[in-house]
């Protein structure tokens, strides 16, 4: 999937991407995270809005793919489930970057980071992933 800059409901999170930054739909009345984004609280019914993340993360499951699985990325990549420190009842689907001899473990000390993504056929994009803190 690539980003819908024109879709009302996921637009502020890539738009805060290309701006290298990390945010959450949010529910300003409840106080609660709502992942994946809906318009209104699922709780309260409020309009939800966005809130800036710090980016810091907790390592929940990852696995590392060898060959490509998704036809519009040119390379591998290691899929990874992140709880945002600051948002502790969401879990994001992201990208895990580890470089070197360091290998995933659970509750590894993660930050965000932001890449440019090239696809295949659809150009290339700025998204977050997370490296270890």
């Amino acid at each position: 999937m690539v980003p819908d800059f024109n879709n009302p409901l996921t637009s502020p999170f890539w738009f805060a991407a290309s701006m290298s930054k990390l945010v959450i739909c949010t529910c300003k009345k409840c106080e609660l995270d709502i992942w994946y984004p809906r318009h209104v609280c699922p709780k309260c019914g409020l309009k939800s809005t966005w809130r800036q993340l710090s980016g810091k993360a907790k390592l929940l499951s990852w696995t590392t793919c060898d060959h490509r699985i998704n036809p519009i990325f040119n390379t591998s990549f290691t899929p990874a489930i992140v709880i945002p420190e600051d948002a502790s009842s969401v879990q994001l689907v992201t990208q895990l970057i580890i470089e070197g001899d360091q290998y995933p473990r659970c509750d590894m000390s993660l930050r965000v980071d932001f890449a440019e993504i090239n696809t295949v056929k659809n150009g290339n994009f700025l998204a977050p992933l997370f490296v270890p803190a």
